[in-house]
């Protein structure tokens, strides 16, 4: 699964925040990625006062506080991907094919 925390430096409840994520990453995989709002104006527009926010797979799932088995069970609620999806979501882009078949008489 793949968090996204929108943070700044700073901010003491971004930081409470990533305690819960490193918690809930020692028990379920997850893959995250901070992004510094203080980097981007459209984000600092957007996020100024309403950091930390945390999305899973693109989805909002928690906003300024929240605890381990609160963040379990919107994570656990979430959508889950189509079989043979990445579980990573669908946003990246159609999947890398294949090698290409090799003729019978190759085998």
């Amino acid at each position: 699964m793949r968090l996204t925390l929108y943070t700044r430096p700073g901010c003491h409840l971004c930081e409470d925040m990533k305690a819960v994520i490193g918690r809930v990453q020692g028990q379920m995989a997850c893959e995250l990625t901070e992004v510094d709002i203080s980097l981007d104006e459209a984000l600092l527009r957007r996020y100024r006062h309403h950091i930390p926010v945390l999305l899973a797979n693109d989805v909002e799932v928690a906003r300024s506080r929240i605890g381990v088995a609160e963040l379990l069970r919107a994570l656990a609620a979430l959508p889950q991907p189509p079989a043979g999806e990445p579980r990573g979501g669908s946003r990246r882009g159609p999947p890398t094919p294949g090698p290409a078949p090799r003729p019978a008489d190759e085998e």
